[in-house]
């Protein structure tokens, strides 16, 4: 387990319940820094609470294929430029 923050308890026990949800899986805000892509021409069709981490996803074009990439998880997925693909893998998909 990881806390992080400032928690104060005082006088009282802190309880936390692992079974129960605290926050939903999100994809947002995308941002297009190169190129002349439009924000709309990407989508995530799907999340996963419980495989999701916060971090940056990174798509980068190479001229041929996307190149897609994430800051806390580790691997790359290649996809044809009109395709789609799944990112890490197919049983942990996060981006497609």
């Amino acid at each position: 387990m990881q806390i992080t923050g400032d928690y104060t308890v005082s006088g009282s026990t802190l309880t936390l319940d692992y079974a129960s949800q605290l926050y939903t899986s999100t994809s947002t805000n995308m941002q297009v820094t190169f190129g002349a892509e439009a924000t709309a021409n990407f989508t995530v069709n799907a999340t996963s609470d419980t495989n999701a981490v916060s971090q940056l996803v990174t798509v980068i074009y190479n001229g041929a294929n996307w190149i897609v990439s994430g800051s806390s998880t580790s691997g790359t997925v290649t996809i044809a430029n009109g395709g789609t693909g799944n990112w890490p893998s197919a049983a942990r998909r996060r981006l497609n």
